[in-house]
């Protein structure tokens, strides 16, 4: 999939190759690649004189696998099933714990980041990961009677309350929660993406 541009200091010849399907070349010299191998490249000048180079063309890493967005604070795991590579990423919005063909891509901040993993040769195969904003913690009581209603809060705007079980407390887009009856249950706010407190 990569390119490289040969040259040569006489004017005039024409490039080839001999078979297409590890390496293409244009008139001008640039060389295609088109899968791992290697390709003998001809330069013909117009008395038939030619010289040649011998191309490698590198294979790629096998895609990156896993979850393509994270949440703050939180972290996925990425893989790739080629061996020997090592894995890097860009920007500042995620941090990574490789372990071999693993790598543990952790969520820092909202932004997006691209991760690649890289082979000897250089070649490589890249993963775009976006992550997310996890909401502020909840403010509010954590006690309540039965019957008795409060007021849950989030500093982050956009989510949505959700109440793990109804039958005990319910809670409406307001953030007011109503006890039913007696018991325990986990009250979430949720983002857009996913992501909640």
């Amino acid at each position: 999939g990569a390119t490289t541009m040969l040259s040569n200091t006489f004017a005039g010849g024409i490039w080839s190759t001999a078979g297409t399907t590890v390496a293409t070349v244009s008139a001008v010299g640039l060389v295609s690649g088109v899968s791992a191998g290697t390709a003998l490249v001809s330069y013909t000048s117009v008395a038939g004189c030619f010289a040649t180079a011998t191309v490698t063309v590198n294979g790629l890493p096998a895609a990156v696998s896993g979850m393509l967005s994270v949440c703050s604070g939180s972290s996925v795991v990425l893989t790739n099933s080629t061996p020997a590579g090592i894995w890097a990423s860009s920007g500042s919005a995620v941090s990574l714990v490789p372990v071999g063909t693993s790598c543990t891509v952790n969520g820092l901040v909202a932004g997006t980041a691209a991760v690649s993993y890289i082979l000897p040769t250089g070649c490589y195969t890249t993963a775009h990961i976006t992550v997310n904003t996890t909401p502020a913690s909840i403010i509010g009581a954590t006690s309540i009677c039965a019957g008795a209603t409060t007021v849950l809060t989030n500093t982050t705007v956009g989510g949505s309350w959700v109440s793990g079980n109804i039958a005990i407390a319910t809670i409406n887009a307001a953030g007011l929660l109503t006890a039913i009856t007696a018991g325990s249950v986990v009250v979430s706010y949720i983002m857009p993406s996913g992501c909640f407190s």
